[in-house]
């Protein structure tokens, strides 16, 4: 069975998502034994703990350690560059959604 049925199966049997059989694994492979606690113990969602697994295991047990679980996923969200880069103002309005008064 390739990995993606594996995934498939596992979801349906679990009542879950497939992107949640995706996190949990990603967590087993790349967190620190503390972060599956917390998820086993249901302190800290699946999600939340895979975007701190992709974190080192020093910067998992320092989180860890000095952020409530329900405020981890907000605490790596701002830490985090966005994908998107910001867009170039528009050469019209210099951004502001208004023609200047230099705009033909």
């Amino acid at each position: 069975m390739t990995e993606s049925r594996s995934v498939q199966a596992a979801a349906k049997l679990m009542n879950i998502s497939e992107r949640s059989v995706r996190h949990a694994m990603f967590v087993r492979k790349h967190g620190i034994p503390e972060l599956e606690q917390m998820v086993m113990a249901g302190t800290l969602t699946i999600s939340a703990a895979a975007m701190l697994a992709e974190e080192t295991p020093e910067r998992q047990r320092e989180v860890i350690a000095t952020t409530p679980p329900r405020k981890i996923r907000a605490l790596l969200t701002r830490e985090r560059p966005a994908n998107v880069p910001e867009p170039d103002p528009c050469p019209h309005c210099n951004g502001t959604g208004r023609k200047t008064e230099e705009t033909p």
